[in-house]
C-alpha cells in the first residue's frame, strides 16, 4: 500500500498517519493513541495543539478481518479514517470526504462524519472491475489530503463443475453433450470457495458461443435459478445450428473467472407431422389466375417433437402426387424453421386434375411422411353450359305489393364441372322488382334474393289498347281473348294475348367465364376445328324469344323479330363498342392450346357467361272461366250440360296478366245441385308456365227422367301478400238431363196403354 500527502492552504497543519501494512513512515497499531507521527517544520511552531490536525490510521480491512490493499470482486475494502486534534483527543462528527478513482464506494455524497472514536469509515467495491488494475481512494478533511492505492485482485473462488474425479475448474457440465436440433442441454457452473464451500450469493453469468453469437441467432439460452448456492444454470437450445458449438460462460460480478463446455448438435428428430395447411384448395391452370383464384397454392406442413413442441432444422423432402400432370413444386426440400413449419408452393400446369403434396423426414427409426389434402386444378371459370340460376318459387306473386321475396340459387362449374374457386362473384340483374347485385361463391354456389316492386312494366307503353290508348302490357281487361269466332274480355284466356306479357320478370345472373366445346382428341385444351359455343353478347330477354329486340342498339333482330315486346332489352358490351355482337367466330377460354391460339382460332381471354329464369310477378285478383275439357281447341262455356253420362269440363283461373296465380292459391269447386265426381280441390303449383293454370272437373250424367238444374261455383283464393288474402268466386249454371242424350236411355221411353176388348 503507497500513501501520499500533501497540505493545502496557509494554515498550520500537523499531519500524523498510521497506516498498517506497508505503512509510510513505519507500522504499527493503527488505532491506539500512540500512533506514529509526522510534523510540518515550517508550521508546527506557534500552533497550538487543539487547533492542530491529527489525520492518522487510515485502515483497509478485507472482509473486516483481514488489513489488505487488495480488493477483489466477492470481498469488498473497509477504509477507517481517524480524525484528532494535537492533543490526540477524537474529534467526533467532523465531516471527512471519501472519493476513489475505481469501484465504488458506499457513501452516497462521499462525505462521512465521524464517530465517538473519531473514525469515520466506508466500504469500497469493485465487483465488476478487471483484476490486475489499480486505483485511488483519496481522503480529504478540511485543507488536508491524504492518497491510499489499492489494487484488484482475483477473488479467491474457483468456477467449474463436478465431475466424475472431482471438481474441474473452468469446465461447464453439459448434461447431454449430444442433443438433436430440436432438443436441449442444461449447462451448469458451480462457484466455490478456496476450502471447496460454495459461495454464497447469485452471480449473473455472460454465455455465449458461435451459434448464439451468429446474427440471426441460431441457438439461444435461457438462464434458470438453481436451488443450490453458488450454483449458475442455463438451457441450451439450438435452432438451427448444426455440429459442435462450444459455449463459454463469464461473469461481470466475478472479472477473470469463465467456464466452458461443447455440445454436439445433430439433425432434429421429429415425431409427428401436422396436416398441412393450404392457401387456396383450387388454384386456376397456368397464367389464367387473379387475385381471387392464382395459379399456385402454398401447402405448408409442421413438424413437432415427442413432446407436442415445433422441431426445428429438420429437412423435408417434398413430392407432388395426383392427376394434375403438369403440375409441379417450387421446391423438393424444405427446412423447419422456429415454428417447424416447412412449405413448397404447387404450381398450376395447363392441364386440369387433382394433385396433393406428400411431405416426408428421414429419422433414424423409418421415414415419417403426411400427404396434404387435395387441391383442385381447373380453369378458375365457369364455361357457359355449367352455369345455372334457379329460383325457389317460381311464382311468388307480388304484382301488387312491395316486399314479396323469392331466394335466387346460383350453381356453376368449370369445363370439367368441377367448382370454381370460393368468392367467385356472380352478378345479377332483374327486369321487374328488385335484386341482389352480386353473391359470391363457396363450393361452386351462392345465393341472392329477388323482392317485388317498381319496376312493374316497361318505360314506354308499346301498343294501343281495346280503348285507342296507350297501353304497357297485355291484360284480360285491355285485349281481347279470341277463340275461333268468340272475341270477349276478363276471362282467362287459353292462348297467349301477346306481347308484351304482364307479370313476367327476367332475372339475369352472369360472370366471365369459358365457351364451352366439345374435347375431340381427349387432350383436354381446345385445338383448332373442334365444336364450340360461340356465345353472343348477354342480354336480358325481355320477351323470352332467344333473340335481342332492342331496335335502338345496332345488331338488334329488329325489324325482324320472331316477338314484339323486346324493345327495352338490355345487353352486356363485352368489346365497349356500343354495338350488340354475336359471337366472335373463336373459341374463348383458358383451354385455348398454344397451337389453336397462334392460328387465331382461338383466345384465353374470357367471356361473359349467363344464365336466366323467369319469375311470374302474380296478381293478386283471380280471374276465372269455364270451358270444354278440349286442349287443342277449348269453347268457351255458358252453361255446363251433361245427359246420361259424365262429362268433362275444365277451369281456368289466372290474373289479370293471364299468367297464373301466386303459389299456394286454392280452388274449390262446389255445385249446389249438379253431382261432381272425382277431384274437385287444386292447388296453383310452383310454376312459370305461360299462361293461366287449368283444371279438370268432372259432371256425373242422369239416372232418371228427373231434369237436374243448378250451378257450378270455384272459389280461387290467393294466399296472403301483403296481409290482404283474395278470394274471387265464379259460378255457371249445370243441367243434368238424361233423357236429352240420343239414342235415348230406356227409362226415357214411355210405354204405351194396352189397349181394351171392343
Amino acid at each position: 500500500m503507497l500513501c501520499h500527502f500533501h497540505r493545502q492552504g496557509a494554515s498550520s497543519i500537523v499531519l500524523m498517519l498510521a497506516l498498517v501494512l506497508s505503512g509510510c513512515g513505519g507500522g504499527g497499531g493503527g488505532s491506539g493513541d500512540d500512533g506514529p507521527t509526522f510534523s510540518d517544520p515550517a508550521n508546527q511552531n506557534g500552533t497550538p495543539p487543539e487547533e492542530q490536525v491529527l489525520l492518522d490510521a487510515i485502515t483497509l480491512t478485507a472482509n473486516s478481518e483481514v488489513e489488505s490493499s487488495v480488493v477483489d470482486a466477492l470481498r469488498p475494502l473497509e477504509i477507517r479514517v481517524r480524525i484528532r486534534d494535537g492533543n490526540k483527543k477524537p474529534q467526533i462528527g467532523k465531516p471527512v470526504n471519501l472519493t476513489t478513482s475505481l469501484g465504488q464506494l458506499d457513501t452516497e455524497s462521499g462525505d462521512v462524519l465521524t464517530d465517538s472514536s473519531g473514525y469515520a469509515s466506508a466500504r469500497l467495491s469493485v465487483a465488476s472491475e478487471k483484476p490486475g488494475t489499480a486505483g485511488t481512494v483519496t481522503v480529504t478533511y478540511k485543507e488536508v489530503v491524504q492518497e491510499v492505492y489499492f489494487e484488484v485482485g482475483l477473488a479467491p473462488v474457483s468456477v467449474g463443475s463436478e465431475q466424475e474425479g472431482g471438481f474441474v475448474e473452468s469446465l461447464i457440465h453439459v448434461d447431454k453433450p449430444s442433443i438433436a436440433g430440436n432438443g436441449e442441454a442444461i449447462l451448469t457452473v458451480s462457484i466455490i470457495n478456496t476450502d471447496g464451500s460454495s459461495v454464497d450469493g447469485t452471480f449473473s453469468p455472460t454465455i455465449s458461443s458461435r451459434c448464439l453469437d451468429a446474427d440471426p441467432a441460431k441457438s439461444v439460452v435461457e438462464i434458470v435459478s438453481s436451488s443450490e448456492p453458488g450454483q449458475v444454470q442455463a438451457i441450451y437450445r439450438p435452432l438451427d445450428c448444426r455440429g459442435l458449438d462450444t459455449v463459454e460462460m463469464t461473469f461481470n460480478d466475478l472479472p477473470g473467472h469463465a467456464a466452458s463446455g461443447s455440445i454436439d448438435i445433430g439433425p432434429p428428430s421429429a415425431f409427428s407431422i401436422e396436416q398441412a395447411s393450404i392457401s387456396h384448395t383450387t388454384i386456376a391452370l397456368r397464367d389464367s389466375g387473379n387475385g381471387v383464384v392464382p395459379d399456385k397454392s402454398l401447402v405448408v406442413f409442421t413438424l413437432l417433437d415427442s413432446d407436442g413442441n415445433p422441431a426445428q432444422g429438420a429437412e423435408v423432402n417434398f413430392q407432388l402426387a395426383g392427376s394434375g400432370a403438369d403440375a409441379s413444386l417450387d421446391r423438393s426440400i424444405d427446412i423447419s424453421d422456429e415454428s417447424g413449419e416447412v412449405e413448397a408452393n404447387v404450381l398450376a400446369g395447363n392441364s386440369p386434375g387433382v394433385v396433393r403434396v406428400t411431405a416426408s423426414v428421414s429419422l433414424s427409426s423409418g421415414v415419417l411422411s403426411s400427404t396434404s389434402p387435395d387441391i383442385v386444378i381447373s380453369t378458375g371459370r365457369p364455361d357457359s353450359d355449367s352455369l345455372s340460376l334457379v329460383a325457389a318459387q317460381l311464382n311468388p306473386g307480388g304484382g301488387n305489393y312491395d316486399g314479396i321475396t323469392t331466394e335466387l340459387f346460383i350453381s356453376a362449374a368449370d369445363r370439367f364441372n368441377g367448382p370454381i374457386p370460393d368468392e367467385t362473384v356472380i352478378f345479377l340483374m332483374t327486369e321487374y322488382g328488385r335484386v341482389s347485385a352480386t353473391c359470391s361463391t363457396v363450393n361452386g354456389s351462392c345465393a341472392a334474393t329477388w323482392s317485388s316492386q317498381s319496376p312493374r312494366r316497361p318505360l314506354f307503353p308499346t301498343f294501343e289498347d281495346k280503348f285507342g290508348e296507350p297501353a304497357y302490357l297485355r291484360t284480360l281487361q285491355n285485349t281481347p281473348c279470341i277463340i275461333g269466332s268468340d272475341s270477349f274480355f276478363d276471362t282467362p284466356c287459353p292462348q297467349s294475348l301477346g306481347q308484351p306479357e304482364g307479370g313476367r320478370t327476367t332475372i339475369l345472373a352472369y360472370t366471365k367465364g369459358d365457351e364451352s366445346f366439345i374435347d375431340s382428341n381427349g387432350n383436354g385444351v381446345y385445338d383448332s376445328n373442334e365444336p364450340f359455343e360461340d356465345l353472343p353478347e348477354a342480354f336480358m330477354d325481355h320477351n323470352e324469344d332467344g333473340q335481342f329486340g332492342n331496335a335502338t342498339t345496332a345488331g338488334s333482330c329488329y325489324p325482324n323479330c320472331s316477338l314484339d315486346g323486346g324493345d327495352e332489352e338490355p345487353f352486356l358490351d363485352d368489346n365497349n363498342n356500343g354495338v350488340y355482337d354475336d359471337g366472335n367466330g373463336i373459341y374463348n377460354g383458358s383451354l385455348c392450346s398454344a397451337a389453336a391460339e397462334t392460328a387465331g382460332d382461338c383466345s384465353r381471354a374470357p367471356v361473359t357467361v349467363s344464365a336466366s329464369v323467369v319469375i311470374i310477378m302474380s296478381g293478386n285478383e283471380p280471374f276465372g272461366g269455364y270451358y270444354t275439357a278440349d286442349t287443342t281447341s277449348p269453347r268457351r262455356l255458358s252453361e255446363m250440360r251433361t245427359s246420361d253420362q259424365k262429362s268433362k269440363f275444365t277451369f281456368y283461373t289466372s290474373d289479370v296478366y293471364n299468367g297464373v296465380l301466386p303459389f299456394g292459391t286454392e280452388i274449390s269447386v262446389t255445385s249446389d245441385a249438379c253431382p261432381l265426381e272425382g277431384e274437385v280441390n287444386f292447388n296453383v303449383g310452383n310454376t312459370n308456365l305461360p299462361g293461366p293454370s287449368r283444371f279438370e272437373l268432372t259432371m256425373g250424367g242422369g239416372t232418371s227422367k228427373e231434369i237436374i238444374s243448378g250451378e257450378v261455383t270455384a272459389t280461387v283464393t290467393i294466399p296472403e301478400s301483403g296481409g290482404i288474402p283474395t278470394s274471387n268466386r265464379f259460378t255457371i249454371p249445370c243441367t243434368v238431363n238424361a233423357c236429352s242424350a240420343s239414342p235415348q236411355p230406356d227409362f226415357c221411353i214411355e210405354e204405351s196403354p194396352e189397349s181394351g176388348d171392343d
